[in-house]
């Protein structure tokens, strides 16, 4: 019966969606004159003719990342061939699979695990190996953002050191996306935060009661970190892990107040300035300072390995909830949609909600 359903459900689907839409790029540059909304017929490969290992998945929702500007820009390590499709997370339904799949099924939800696919279009064609199944009843907000903000924020709480409940994690860039993943995950691991953040931002006072709300312990202004009463006090709370996403002097003001024996993982650098260390910190405090890249991290993990992380995540956001806060856009919206991503003082993850 169920599989009558599925049959039913993908003909009726397919009959539906004879085009196909997507944000294409010919050329490098800046995101809002690069950008075209382009219509094509339906490019998903006919059900019989797919590859053993090939499925057909069609976009729910797909999240727009400072990553994703940085390769249309033509400044990011890892791009795709030219023209292409902008985007690089998403979550997606499973339309049809290969004779040999058995990860999954018509009707699955999934998220895109290989970088460079091109999410930001209605559908494609892919193996099974470029995808994790995902809760079909976790919030497309949440499900879109997995796979970077939310990806990012746990390994980084799990691969650096070890810490035991009641420690303390300090952060700068805690009202970013992977800020507030921080904030959730770390409240869940029985960690405390201390979340930098400029007070000087217009939304500051609702910024600090979102990020309470989400479970931070602490949230501290950064033009604080520069005087000694506020470096005595973090510095007593004893955090153990640093992690930098601004760069610059905002990164030397965490060093300052990390544990000895601590260490600071950088995974951004929003400032555009180099990291400025103590000398004294890395011989007296024996500090370590790590680097760390969602992407590199997906291209050498087995599959096992992040199907274990995404149970893992799921099991924490069945039993302690989750949330991220999105602002939703169709893909003829982009535009504004791209605009407001790249605009400051951002509040929310900007997303694209495909049709049905």
């Amino acid at each position: 019966m169920m599989a009558a359903r599925a049959a039913l459900w993908r003909t009726a689907h397919i009959g539906r969606r004879c085009l196909h839409t997507r944000l294409v790029y010919q050329q490098h540059g800046d995101p809002s004159a690069v950008l075209t909304l382009e219509t094509v017929d339906n490019p998903l490969t006919p059900p019989s003719q797919l590859l053993w290992d090939q499925v057909n998945i069609q976009f729910l929702a797909s999240s727009i990342n400072p990553a994703d500007m940085n390769q249309i820009q033509g400044v990011y390590p890892r791009s795709p061939p030219l023209p292409a499709v902008g985007g690089n997370e998403g979550v997606a339904r499973v339309i049809d699979v290969g004779n040999k799949v058995t990860r999954l099924k018509p009707g699955d939800h999934v998220v895109c695990i290989q970088p460079c696919l091109g999410t930001w279009q209605t559908g494609l064609t892919t193996s099974q190996d470029n995808l994790l199944p995902v809760a079909s009843d976790l919030d497309l907000g949440v499900a879109s953002t997995l796979t970077v903000s939310t990806f990012t924020a746990y390994r980084m709480l799990l691969d650096f050191v070890t810490l035991p409940p009641g420690s303390s994690v300090i952060q700068n860039g805690a009202t970013s996306a992977v800020g507030q993943a921080v904030i959730q995950l770390a409240s869940a691991l029985g960690l405390k935060t201390i979340n930098v953040m400029r007070m000087s931002r217009p939304d500051a006072g609702d910024m600090i009661e979102r990020l309470k709300k989400l479970g931070a312990t602490h949230v501290v202004d950064e033009a604080d970190m520069e005087t000694a009463e506020t470096r005595r006090w973090l510095s007593g709370l004893n955090p153990g892990l640093a992690l930098n996403c601004v760069g610059g002097k905002s990164a030397t003001n965490l060093s300052r107040v990390l544990a000895t024996n601590g260490t600071m993982v950088t995974y951004g650098g929003m400032s555009k300035r180099p990291l400025q260390l103590s000398t004294a910190s890395l011989i007296f405090k024996n500090l370590q300072f790590r680097g760390f890249w969602m992407t590199r991290w997906q291209e050498y993990a087995e599959y096992r390995e992040k199907m274990a992380m995404m149970e893992e995540l799921q099991d924490i956001i069945n039993t302690h909830g989750y949330h991220m806060s999105t602002r939703r856009h169709t893909l003829d919206q982009f535009e504004t949609a791209i605009a407001q991503a790249q605009a400051p003082h951002r509040t929310a993850k900007d997303i694209f909600i495909m049709p049905a």
